[in-house]
């Protein structure tokens, strides 16, 4: 199967458990407790982890919920800013922007420490119609990883006051497969625990870059 047409389908089986909310407040979030909504408006990340096998291929990951202080176009700009994947990527070594075409972005991307080094090209590509931003991995380039795949989908929440700082609520999902390597066996489960990472690291980067 091609692998758009796969990333298509393994699209509708991630997020189908995961309504996405219009208002957290009325508690659109139709999947959540009260206790996970209170969580995510304190700050904190709601995870739902999840494996897949479709297709032969084995993708772990999951989908989040959480809450950034940030408006859309903000959003929007950051990911288009290489140097702030660097921060916001875990064990990122370097990251740099290869292309831009429109909407597309493409971004050469090292994870790894000083003895592993896993190198793909990251295909980005905003869809502000959808209030979404997908990703995944360019399989025409170079890539030490199997597939991969995710998306943001941001909804501006409701101000208390006309001053008060913007905010986003962001559901993050990401699917990973390592392929048939020694990497599936040794760090699957830290790629997926650091993978769901991402929605803090982005909520700290935030707060130090825009000292809100």
């Amino acid at each position: 199967m091609a692998s758009a047409t796969r990333r298509t389908l393994l699209f509708g089986l991630a997020v189908a458990p995961f309504a996405f909310a219009r208002d957290a407040r009325a508690q659109g979030l139709t999947q959540l407790t009260q206790q996970e909504v209170a969580r995510i408006e304190r700050g904190e990340t709601v995870a739902r982890p999840q494996i897949l096998d479709f297709e032969g291929h084995r993708y772990v990951g999951g989908v989040t919920y959480t809450i950034v202080d940030l408006a859309t176009d903000e959003l929007i700009a950051l990911m288009d800013n290489e140097s702030a994947y660097g921060h916001v990527l875990p064990r990122a070594k370097f990251v740099k922007r290869i292309r831009v075409d429109g909407p597309d972005v493409y971004m050469e991307v090292h994870h790894g420490n000083a003895l592993i080094d896993a190198a793909y090209t990251m295909h980005l590509k905003q869809e502000p119609e959808q209030s979404r931003i997908r990703f995944w991995i360019d399989l025409s380039r170079p890539h030490d990883v199997g597939d991969a795949w995710g998306f943001f989908r941001y909804q501006a929440l409701s101000a208390a006051t006309p001053s008060a700082t913007p905010r986003l609520l962001l559901t993050y999902g990401a699917l990973v497969d390592l392929g048939e390597s020694i990497l599936r066996s040794l760090y699957e489960e830290k790629v997926r625990v650091a993978m769901l990472s991402l929605p803090q690291r982005l909520r700290r980067y935030v707060g130090r870059t825009f000292h809100r």
